[in-house]
């Protein structure tokens, strides 16, 4: 589970600087296509890591849920870039810019908490350690 880490604090850091492109004011953010694909491939990444055949051997559990959680992070996220075109952020940077801090905020809550629950489960003696 710890190859997860990598990822989600890549799809962190790509977050942030998403923030930060926004908190400029610009009208169009220079770097936002190339963020938004950044943080795409990221999310591909990380589904594939969760779905793929060694993730169903361990800590099934945590898997099924951290799954569930990016799941409904992806879809709204999703959501906010089908609304947040090139063409809507230039007509309203300003709406753009209050929906982007409650995207990025739930982006972070997902990032920061399957961080800290797949830290929290290598922390633990497996069945397989015990015996």
């Amino acid at each position: 589970m710890l190859e997860l880490v990598p990822t989600l604090q890549r799809m962190d850091a790509i977050n942030r600087d998403i923030r930060e492109e926004v908190s400029r004011g610009e009208q169009l953010p220079p770097r936002l296509l190339e963020l938004r694909g950044d943080f795409n491939i990221e999310c591909g990444q990380l589904l594939q890591a969760l779905t793929g055949p060694q993730a169903a051997l361990e800590q099934a559990r945590l898997l099924s849920r951290l799954q569930n959680d990016f799941l409904a992070m992806h879809q709204m996220l999703a959501a906010h870039q089908r609304r947040w075109s090139l063409a809507e952020i230039a007509r309203d940077p300003d709406g753009y810019t209050a929906s982007t801090q409650a995207t990025h905020s739930h982006v972070l809550g997902f990032v920061q908490e399957a961080l800290e629950a797949i830290i929290t489960a290598n922390r633990r003696p497996s069945a397989r350690d015990a015996a």
